[in-house]
């Protein structure tokens, strides 16, 4: 995934993902979620994630799916990912400028 984004997901930056139905974006979604708090030594960057859900897609229990197979613990892993719903394109920019 690093090659295809040109590098990987860039830190402190808003990505997002689009493509037909059932491609797998909520799914890359969850595991960049978790990835991002692994331990450096796993190749993660031991941080925080904010997931602005526009469809909602957020599984919480797809990551402590995903948690448990990276070996984390499942609930401290989703106390650091801050869901917030999205209702429309305008709402999506306004959570977008807060989590800023």
């Amino acid at each position: 995934m690093d090659e295809l984004l040109g590098g990987g997901v860039e830190t402190q930056a808003i990505t997002e993902f689009s493509g037909e139905f059932g491609s797998g974006k909520t799914q890359l979604a969850h595991q960049i979620a978790v990835n991002v708090q692994l331990p450096a030594a796993q190749g993660g960057l031991e941080g925080e994630v904010v997931y602005i859900d526009t469809e909602s897609t957020f599984r919480p229990e797809r990551v402590v799916d995903m948690a448990k197979a990276a070996g984390v613990d499942p609930q401290e892993t989703l106390g650091h990912i801050h869901v917030a719903r999205a209702f429309n394109s305008n709402h999506q920019m306004l959570l977008v400028q807060k989590a800023q």
